[in-house]
């Protein structure tokens, strides 16, 4: 069995090496208060980017949306456009048709006047 004194003494010696230990368990907590801290703030800030993305996206959403609407409006308008320069290929295919035959009608004109204005001109100087 120990005596009180020397069990105070070992007491003692337990206590002296706690109260020498508690500066680095303190540091420690310190350390680990401020870790947590920053955490705390990069946290926050993880939020807001989280958040920020999200309107972000939510934008790029919005106008991928908008981009196919008008090109779904473009395609339909090509469409129409397609339609309508084959209508005008057709009428110019036509005109140009229309156009010959005016040239040989005038030639055929223009022939008669000739023979016209020569058989005046014989018969007047006749």
């Amino acid at each position: 069995m120990t005596s009180a004194p020397e069990e105070f003494d070992e007491l003692r010696g337990r206590v002296d090496r706690l109260e020498a230990e508690m500066p680095e368990v303190r540091g420690i907590a310190e350390n680990a208060q401020a870790r947590a801290e920053r955490a705390e703030v990069l946290a926050r800030l993880a939020d807001k980017d989280t958040s920020d993305i999200k309107t972000s996206h939510g934008a790029i959403m919005r106008s991928m949306e908008a981009l196919r609407e008008t090109q779904i409006e473009q395609g339909r308008d090509i469409s129409v456009l397609r339609s309508d320069v084959s209508v005008l290929k057709s009428d110019v295919s036509v005109l140009r048709g229309d156009a010959g035959e005016l040239r040989r009608g005038l030639r055929v004109v223009r022939d008669g006047v000739a023979t016209i204005i020569t058989l005046l001109s014989n018969g007047h100087s006749g």
